[in-house]
């Protein structure tokens, strides 16, 4: 299956992407376009932070509280 493809069968299901920054999100997939570029809506972020005194006890997360998260830039994909 054809990463496109499988991207638009994935829609309005559950979904993790990784940054390559190490930056989580999950939620939602609503679309994507044909650059790969996809909104998630419900989203959770979750940052690598890796210079912390002390030591976090987990990793960083915040909520997406209203509206959706689009993930990408246009004509490209995220990095």
């Amino acid at each position: 299956m054809l990463p496109l493809s499988l991207l638009k069968t994935a829609q309005n299901h559950p979904m993790l992407v990784e940054l390559k920054n190490g930056e989580t999100y999950n939620g939602h997939l609503v679309s994507c376009d044909n650059w790969m570029n996809i909104n998630l809506r419900e989203v959770i972020c979750t940052s690598r932070v890796s210079a912390l005194y002390p030591p976090p006890e987990g990793p960083l997360t915040h909520q997406v509280k209203q509206g959706q998260a689009g993930i990408g830039t246009a004509g490209g994909m995220a990095s």
